[in-house]
């Protein structure tokens, strides 16, 4: 009998876990306005993370190529994001996906974040 409660309570436990319901994380538009403000103070990581976001669109967050190329151009200032695969294949889509329009624009942008 004493088997049989402990196999009850582990199938509980198996079925249903221990800890607490975890919270959802914050959505990527939430999270993007946080990024922005660490940008915008210079932190390379965070100009990375959005820089990647833009390109590529998460969630809620849509794709905007002008922003993209102007993050990871921030980004890329720091040697050991520049030579990242990633930001060296998006870097050259986006500078020949552009056109001049887009990349002044971009460059207004990088002006503005640096502010």
């Amino acid at each position: 009998m004493q088997l049989y409660c402990y196999a009850i309570l582990a199938s509980f436990f198996f079925l249903f876990g221990c800890s607490k319901k975890q919270e959802p994380g914050p959505s990527a538009l939430e999270a993007s306005k946080e990024l922005e403000t660490q940008a915008s103070q210079g932190d390379a990581d965070a100009q990375f993370s959005l820089g990647m976001m833009y390109y590529h669109g998460a969630e809620e967050l849509k794709q905007d190529y002008v922003k993209a190329y102007a993050y990871l151009q921030l980004a890329s200032k720091e040697p050991s994001i520049k030579e990242l695969a990633p930001v060296q294949e998006a870097l050259t889509d986006l500078g020949n996906s552009l056109n001049s329009e887009q990349k002044k624009n971009a460059q207004e942008l990088i002006s503005k974040i640096q502010k």
